[in-house]
């Protein structure tokens, strides 16, 4: 069960986000946000469990070309990185309600 608040991880995660330079400023937050967990430590860690998870067939460069604006995200996968990051950020119960609210199960 996730936590029942912002801790100071996710606060300053969230934060260094805002400034960021990446046109697409989910994909950014997801790459960041999964680089900070201690078994995540390359992009292709994450393309890797997203090609798991979601059933796809994706290379690094995709994640990259996605973060930088070159291609545009498809929306499952955005669906499903903005659903990470809701969780991770609030309560499993709150982001429940916030993606059902916001009508992002795409």
């Amino acid at each position: 069960m996730m936590t029942d608040y912002i801790d100071g991880d996710s606060a300053a995660i969230i934060s260094g986000l805002i400034d960021t330079h990446y046109r697409n400023k989910l994909v950014a937050a997801y790459i960041s946000l999964q680089l900070s967990f201690d078994d995540v430590g390359t992009t292709q860690d994450i393309v890797d469990a997203l090609n798991e998870r979601l059933g796809l067939q994706l290379k690094p460069q995709r994640l990259v070309d996605w973060r930088n604006g070159h291609r545009p995200c498809p929306k499952r996968v955005a669906a499903y990185m903005r659903r990470t990051l809701l969780e991770y950020v609030f309560a499993d119960e709150a982001a429940e309600a916030l993606i059902s609210l916001l009508d992002l199960n795409a």
